[in-house]
């Protein structure tokens, strides 16, 4: 499974990153929202996880009309 993992505190991100990891997911990092949205419209992501300093909903919203 791939997930996409946004989220602008780097710490937090690894952290998720290596949990995550320990349970053999395929992750990939992005540290803002323009770069989640590029990835997640682009990739074939199996899940996103947005973090709270990201604008997320907007994300959210643009990424369902796919």
């Amino acid at each position: 499974m791939k997930i996409l993992i946004a989220e602008d505190d780097k710490q937090i991100s690894n952290a998720v990153k290596q949990i995550l990891e320990l349970s053999n997911f395929e992750t990939t990092q992005v540290f803002d929202g323009q770069s989640a949205f590029e990835r997640a419209s682009n990739m074939n992501y199996d899940a996103v996880i947005i973090g709270s300093g990201i604008t997320g909903a907007s994300i959210a919203r643009e990424l369902s009309k796919y």
